[in-house]
């Protein structure tokens, strides 16, 4: 069964016949609900009737879709309590500045965000005229981050295929590991992941391996690459043969 017909089914279930195990749950906080439809908040309203609910979510990690904050106003209608508040929260722990000033130029104009004081190198793009070059560039970096002693280097790639092919190309030239699952894993040491995945995780040092055009370059793109770069903590660089992506 296809996921868009289940969740159909699953509301109709819970509308039709009622489900009561949950009905004692008193709280539930709701993640990335930014990647979350109006029939998600629909059918946690009938699992958990008595709860309070904490929404987060990021408008600008959305994917696949286009997000603004009427989301939130959506989410208030439905689960309908008698009073409901919104905070929006604009200050980055994660980021050093200049990787969140950098990561800010794919957002809308008007938005705003701080980081926490914390300086550290500016983000850099690098360009390749070959695979192979473009290979020999990455694994200098990945050497670099290591002698500065980062514990997680994240390789962040725009899809599955295109990580599984850089994982076949370095993967007998240094130690690295391939992520293919949401598998909760230690992160330490290198690793290759594409940006759906990379959601909600964090890096010492991130590489984005194909910044180009032809991988990025639409609006939805914009979302992608700031979901990219602000999983770095400490250091950014970008990479890409052929034409540079336009929105860098």
């Amino acid at each position: 069964m296809h996921y868009e017909d289940a969740l159909a089914l699953v509301f109709l279930q819970v509308k039709t016949k009622g489900y009561t195990d949950y009905s004692g749950i008193k709280q539930v906080v709701i993640d990335e609900a930014q990647d979350y439809y109006p029939l998600h908040f629909a059918i946690l309203n009938s699992l958990f009737p008595k709860s309070r609910y904490t929404v987060l979510g990021d408008i600008n990690q959305t994917i696949e879709k286009q997000e603004d904050l009427s989301l939130y106003d959506q989410a208030s209608k439905i689960f309908d309590k008698k009073k409901s508040t919104l905070v929006t929260l604009d200050k980055s722990f994660r980021c050093t500045n200049e990787i969140l000033m950098y990561s800010t130029k794919f957002l809308d104009q008007g938005i705003n965000f701080n980081s926490f004081s914390r300086n550290g190198d500016t983000p850099a793009v690098f360009t390749a005229p070959t695979k192979s070059v473009l290979d020999n560039l990455i694994i200098t970096e990945c050497i670099t981050c290591k002698e500065k002693d980062y514990q997680s280097i994240g390789l962040i790639c725009k899809n599955e295929q295109d990580s599984i092919s850089l994982h076949e190309r370095l993967k007998d030239k240094i130690d690295i590991q391939l992520i293919k699952s949401d598998v909760v894993i230690d992160l330490k040491g290198v690793f290759i992941i594409p940006v759906y995945m990379s959601k909600g995780l964090e890096f010492d040092a991130v590489l984005i391996c194909d910044a180009d055009k032809d991988h990025y370059s639409s609006e939805d793109d914009k979302n992608l690459l700031y979901i990219a770069c602000t999983r770095a903590l400490h250091r950014l660089n970008l990479f890409y043969t052929g034409e540079i992506s336009p929105l860098l």
